[in-house]
């Protein structure tokens, strides 16, 4: 938010200070203005000024950086190169996943069977896994135990409706690190990506 100061004197013009003032990093700033109002928003994104005559014909410029942190870690950090494994017979699911996580940076491959996924995880040896474990055929068990077998060192994390807690602390003596219940909030899912690859 930017503030029009009272008595302040500056020798940068009001525009140079707000300019400065955002780039910067500086929430709120007095930018050299005789009464003390507010004149412009910072808000998703979108620089909104509220007196459109005193602003009219200036053309306003602003680097705003985001590099704040998300669920503990800075996410540029966590998704960097990292690539994930989606394993889901579900196509809706398959496509949530995909769209939330490449939105992060991450690396996208899918998987509609366990045979596919074991398959895959051989090929590519991604840095982490997404996993249902209701599916037709090797069950996500069945594929949590051979992806553990080939790499015991696999970060895996269940998303599933199952809500039994035998079969969920089961997953987790396994060795799955995280289990995310359908439906999911988004930032739950970031959470337990993030807690995995940490």
């Amino acid at each position: 938010m930017l503030d029009e100061d009272d008595g302040h004197a500056s020798g940068a013009s009001p525009f140079e200070q707000a300019r400065d003032a955002f780039n910067d990093g500086i929430e709120r700033a007095s930018i050299g203005l005789r009464r003390r109002s507010t004149i412009a928003v910072f808000e998703h994104r979108i620089l909104h000024v509220d007196d459109e005559e005193r602003f009219a014909g200036h053309e306003l410029y602003f680097k705003v950086s985001d590099s704040r942190p998300r669920n503990g870690i800075r996410m540029t950090e966590a998704s960097s190169a990292k690539r994930i494994l989606i394993i889901d017979d579900a196509t809706t699911t398959r496509v949530l996943l995909q769209k939330l996580l490449s939105k992060q940076g991450f690396l996208c491959t899918e998987a509609s069977s366990g045979e596919q996924a074991v398959k895959l995880y051989h090929a590519q040896r991604p840095d982490l896994v997404t996993l249902d474990i209701h599916m037709d055929q090797l069950s996500g068990m069945g594929v949590v135990q051979v992806l553990l077998k080939i790499d015991p060192a696999a970060r895996i994390v269940v998303v599933t409706s199952e809500t039994e807690k035998r079969i969920l602390d089961e997953l987790l003596r396994m060795g799955v690190k995280d289990v995310v219940n359908k439906p999911f909030e988004s930032e739950r899912l970031y959470d337990a990506i993030a807690h995995a690859l940490g």
